[in-house]
C-alpha cells in the first residue's frame, strides 16, 4: 500500500514538474516579446529624437550664451555712457544643472564673425573695426583679436592647447568641472546705432560623438534706446527640410529685450510642457499658471535693464499620446509681450 502512495506521489510530481516548465517558457517568452516590442519603441523614439535639435542644459559641453541652436540674436543691454561695453562668454564642462562633469579632456576651437545686427549673413563688404574678442588666463586678458571685416570670414582665437594634431586650441580637462572665459569687447558707439553683431562659435576639436558645436549671435545695446520686444520660435524647423512629424518633441526658444511680462499659451490637449522648464518659470517674478479651453497660459516677467538679465529662455514640450502637430505654428505654441 505504500509503495502504491509512494508510486502516486512521483506521478504526480513529474506532471507538475513538466507543467511548471510549460509555465516557465510561456512566461519567458512574453517576457522576451515585451523586450523586443519595447526595444523597438524605444529605437523609433530614440531616432525621431535624434533629428531634433538638442537645446538640453545636460550636454556636458556648455555656455551662457552659446547653444546646440540658436538662430535669434541675443542683445545685451548696457547703460548708455558705457565707456567699454563688455560681454563674457564662458564655456564649460558640465551641464548647466551642475549634475555631470564630462569625463575626458575637450580641446575645442573658437571662432567669431560679424553677421548683420538681425542675425542675417553679411552680403557686402565691411570696414567695421569696433568689435575684439579674447581669452582669460586667469585674471589676465589675451590678445584682442580684431574681428575681420571681409565678408562672412571667421576669425580664429588663438588657444595655448595642442591636441597632437591640431593647435590653437582651448582645452577643458577630464573629470574637473571647469569653466573658460572669452571677452567679447563693443566700441561705445555701437550701443546707439547697433549695426552688426557677432557670432561666436566653440567647436570641439577631435572624436566626440556626445557633445557638439555650440554657438550663439550677440549684439550690445544700450538699455535707454533698445527696443521693447520679445518673441518665440520653434528651433526644430530650422532643420532644412523637416517637418513637425519627425519629431516626437519640440524645441522652442522665447528671447528679446525690454521690461514687461511674457506671455506663453500652448495647446495642453496634445502638447505637455517639460516639468523642468516649468519649475524654472514657476520661480520667476510674476508667474502665474492657468488653463482654459484646452490652453495653457503661463505669465511671467522680464526685464533685461539690469545687469545679467536673462534674454532667453529654451523650453520642451513633448507629444501627448503620440500626436505629432501638422505645423510650426502659433496655433499651438504663441508668445507675446505686454510692455511696462
Amino acid at each position: 500500500m505504500n509503495n502504491e502512495i509512494i508510486d502516486r506521489i512521483k506521478k504526480k510530481l513529474k506532471i507538475l514538474r513538466n507543467s511548471w516548465i510549460t509555465v516557465w517558457l510561456i512566461i519567458v517568452a512574453v517576457l522576451l516579446s515585451g523586450a523586443a516590442t519595447y526595444a523597438a519603441y524605444m529605437g523609433t523614439t530614440h531616432s525621431k529624437r535624434v533629428i531634433s535639435l538638442s537645446e538640453s542644459d545636460e550636454m556636458l559641453f556648455s555656455s551662457r550664451y552659446l547653444y546646440v541652436s540658436g538662430s535669434e540674436v541675443q542683445r545685451i543691454g548696457f547703460a548708455e555712457n558705457s565707456t567699454d561695453p563688455a560681454v563674457t562668454i564662458d564655456v564649460c564642462n558640465y551641464d548647466k544643472k551642475g549634475m555631470g562633469v564630462y569625463g575626458s579632456d575637450i580641446y575645442f576651437r573658437i571662432t567669431a564673425k560679424l553677421v548683420n545686427y538681425d542675425g542675417t549673413d553679411i552680403t557686402s563688404e565691411t570696414t567695421s573695426d569696433k568689435y575684439k574678442l579674447a581669452y582669460l588666463d586667469g585674471d589676465t586678458e589675451s590678445t584682442q583679436y580684431t574681428l575681420s571685416p571681409i565678408t562672412n570670414t571667421e576669425t580664429a582665437i588663438n588657444g595655448p592647447e595642442s591636441n597632437g594634431e591640431y593647435s590653437g586650441l582651448f582645452k577643458l580637462p577630464a573629470n574637473t568641472k571647469t569653466k573658460m572665459k572669452f571677452i567679447l569687447h563693443c566700441d561705445p558707439d555701437t550701443l546707439s546705432t547697433p549695426k552688426y553683431a557677432v557670432e561666436i562659435t566653440a567647436a570641439p576639436v577631435g572624436k566626440y560623438e556626445d557633445i557638439k558645436a555650440i554657438s550663439g549671435k550677440l549684439r550690445a545695446v544700450s538699455r535707454s534706446s533698445q527696443s521693447l520686444e520679445w518673441s518665440g520660435e520653434f528651433t526644430d524647423n530650422l532643420i532644412t527640410g523637416t517637418k513637425p512629424t519627425d519629431f516626437d518633441a519640440y524645441n522652442y526658444v522665447i528671447s528679446g529685450a525690454g521690461k514687461g511680462t511674457i506671455t506663453l499659451t500652448y495647446d495642453n490637449a496634445i502638447l505637455e510642457l517639460d516639468k523642468n522648464d516649468l519649475e524654472i518659470f514657476s520661480k520667476l517674478q510674476g508667474y502665474t499658471f492657468t488653463k482654459n479651453d484646452g490652453k495653457t497660459i503661463i505669465t511671467f516677467s522680464v526685464d533685461t535693464t539690469v545687469e545679467n538679465a536673462v534674454s532667453r529662455y529654451a523650453v520642451h514640450f513633448y507629444q501627448k499620446n503620440g500626436t505629432a502637430l501638422d505645423e510650426f505654428s502659433e496655433k499651438y505654441i504663441k508668445t507675446e509681450f505686454t510692455p511696462s
